[in-house]
């Protein structure tokens, strides 16, 4: 099967990402390719109050607690200090493609979101660390194609699937 593309996508908050995650996440599973997505937060996640099960177990030493429900399951597991490829291959064995909103991983491509960005200034990264730029900006786009940036616009999930399969060979 080789091994899962990954992509980073990053920007400021409320600048897309999860819309274009979401979205990316619905054409994969139209085109029945296998997909999977991981959210990295720098805050504590509220999922495991103290006192629970699930808490417990890993209190007790458990490498990781699994909580299944009718409609889905919680893996609950230590934060790791840095996470990586294989991480996170391990954690989606079966995914083409592993969006990882919020975190970067070495040789992943990196997308950002550009939100009401105007310029290069303006986005969370320079241009010289994006991949591929999502942005309704003309001029913005105007000045990514320029830097040999692929361009998109907010809500073409179709082209930005076609644009991964081409960037992974698939």
């Amino acid at each position: 099967m080789g091994e899962p593309l990954f992509v980073s996508v990053l920007g400021w908050s409320g600048s897309g990402k999860t819309s274009l995650v979401a979205a990316a996440l619905a054409e994969c599973a139209r085109r029945g390719l296998p997909a999977a997505a991981a959210k990295r937060s720098h805050h504590e996640p509220d999922l495991a109050p103290g006192g629970k099960d699930s808490t417990a177990y890993l209190a007790a030493g458990a490498l990781a607690s699994l909580y299944v429900g009718d409609r889905g399951a919680v893996l609950f597991m230590p934060s790791p200090a840095a996470t990586s490829r294989a991480f996170y291959a391990r954690l989606f064995p079966e995914a083409r493609i592993i969006f990882l909103e919020g975190d970067r991983v070495e040789g992943g491509l990196v997308v950002e979101t550009g939100g009401p960005a105007r310029a290069e200034a303006e986005l969370k990264l320079p241009f010289a660390e994006i991949g591929l730029l999502v942005t309704a900006e003309p001029g913005l786009a105007r000045a990514c194609r320029d830097a040999g940036i692929e361009i998109i616009e907010p809500g073409e999930a179709a082209r930005f699937i076609d644009l991964l399969e081409a960037y992974h060979g698939t």
